[in-house]
């Protein structure tokens, strides 16, 4: 019997598809590692288990970066508000960053009652509704070659096919706003686990894998 349970393990780890990996960060531990810094310098803070941005009183994107520039598709999550009702222009999220002038992007504006998305700094699709001021919105975007799905709190709110990078980085972005985010994922093939808010081991996935096995005896 143990003999047996052990070739159907090793066929399993032979025959399995690659596990597709997640990189998270809780902003938890006020720890900036594996970010970066781009366009317009913002004074981003981790604290009290927020991202927090400053307020910049210019029309240039302030962007908080992480990931690698190969990654192609992927799914990006996170959580955010913004903290200004004055001004609250722009916040969210960019993907398949490759550089100030080659980038996507999804967010939202408290002063234009606006969800939109577009490349670099041209808008593509938007969607005018009420945003709420310190209101949490959970953003979601699912690219994969050169469609992107856009979700606001798991409904689908916008579409876009084409014209975006077809990989980058990702992270989040400010424009004359003051935005809080929270429980940034991102996952997909070829993205390594880690993060400072990784917490699933790789164990746990092969003892996930072992008891589909058991199961079917």
């Amino acid at each position: 019997m143990v003999q047996r349970y052990a070739n159907v393990w090793v066929l399993l780890l032979l025959t399995a598809p690659a596990w597709s990996g997640s990189w998270s960060d809780d902003f938890e531990d006020a720890a900036s590692v594996d970010w970066e810094e781009a366009g317009e310098p913002n004074n981003w803070t981790e604290s009290d288990g927020f991202l927090n941005g400053e307020l910049v009183e210019v029309d240039s994107r302030a962007f908080r970066l992480t990931g690698d520039e190969d990654w192609e598709d992927y799914t990006l999550t996170v959580s955010a508000n913004v903290q200004n009702l004055a001004g609250g222009d722009w916040m969210g999220v960019v993907f398949r960053y490759q550089s100030e002038e080659s980038y996507a992007w999804f967010g939202l504006s408290v002063a234009w009652t606006t969800f939109a998305a577009g490349v670099s700094g041209n808008t593509l699709v938007e969607q005018q509704m009420k945003v709420g001021f310190r209101q949490w919105y959970t953003l979601r975007v699912e690219v994969k070659g050169p469609l992107v799905d856009m979700y606001l709190d798991d409904e689908l709110l916008l579409q876009f096919d084409g014209g975006a990078p077809l990989s980058g980085r990702v992270g989040v972005f400010a424009s004359r706003s003051l935005p809080q985010f929270d429980d940034f994922r991102v996952s997909g093939d070829g993205i390594a686990d880690g993060g400072p808010g990784f917490a699933v081991s790789a164990v746990g996935k092969a003892a996930v894998a072992w008891a589909d096995v058991k199961a079917r005896e």
